[in-house]
């Protein structure tokens, strides 16, 4: 069983209830939600074979938070050593506290009836795109061991 408690700028404590959490600003109820969630994955995940992922997907991440709750957010992500897989309206993870992170930035055209997706990598402080001529593979941790080798008869082989 678990229970909740809201912790005020002054240490005053009070217990997270329906009727207290729907009290709190649209932010506030997203971050009140977002902690315990992230607490218990650490938590779970700390359990599991050192080598096994510790990935958390979250469908319009942090609607409603501010800016500054988001970073804090994040941070906590870090801290936990968790990978977050995301989907947000205008959610661009460029945090001082981040140290990497991978957009996919998706256009529509309408005229053209296509979808466009754009990679960039936030890493070391420093937004990167492949049009810039940044080299995304290694700003990723890609230890650049894939390779197409040449055909043979028509067909490719992958190493």
């Amino acid at each position: 069983m678990f229970s909740f408690s809201l912790i005020g700028a002054d240490g005053s404590e009070d217990r997270l209830t329906p009727a207290r959490h729907s009290a709190l600003s649209g932010g506030e109820q997203s971050v009140s939600l977002h902690l315990p969630l992230f607490a218990a994955a650490h938590v779970m995940l700390d359990s599991a074979d050192p080598h096994a992922p510790r990935l958390l997907a979250l469908d319009e991440a942090f609607a409603g938070v501010d800016d500054t709750g988001r970073s804090e957010l994040l941070g906590l992500c870090v801290q936990f050593d968790l990978d977050l897989f995301m989907t947000g309206f205008d959610l661009w993870i460029t945090y001082g506290g981040v140290p990497g992170c991978a957009h996919y930035d998706l256009s529509h055209s309408v005229a053209e009836h296509t979808v466009a997706a754009t990679l960039l990598v936030w890493s070391g402080g420093e937004l990167l795109a492949e049009h810039d001529g940044s080299d995304l593979a290694t700003a990723l941790g890609s230890p650049g061991t894939r390779r197409v080798v040449e055909p043979v008869d028509g067909t490719f082989e992958f190493a």
